[in-house]
């Protein structure tokens, strides 16, 4: 599903975050560094917490995507861009 979106679209969950933004891993099981500023819209608002499922749109360099939006999804949401995510599902165990 991830090859199908327009390349400003990333999704996958959140694993850790610090103070420049937050790694995340995609559904190909990669994992890529999102960098926040303050120009980033983020919603719902609030804080992005580690294990949550995200769609970033921003422009990818390298292993980093600058983000200018970022999408908290809800577990039982997530399917806008096919099959639903499961909680941990890029998480081994």
């Amino acid at each position: 599903v991830e090859s199908h979106m327009p390349k400003r679209i990333h999704t996958g969950i959140v694993l850790e975050i610090n103070d420049q933004g937050f790694t995340m891993q995609r559904r190909d099981k990669n994992v890529i560094f999102v960098i926040v500023t303050p120009r980033t819209h983020i919603l719902p608002p609030g804080v992005v917490s580690p294990k949550e499922e995200v769609v970033v749109f921003g422009e990818k360099n390298g292993g980093s995507i600058t983000a200018f939006g970022v999408h908290r999804v809800g577990i039982e949401n997530f399917h806008i861009f096919g099959t639903p995510m499961r909680h941990g599902m890029f998480i081994g165990q």
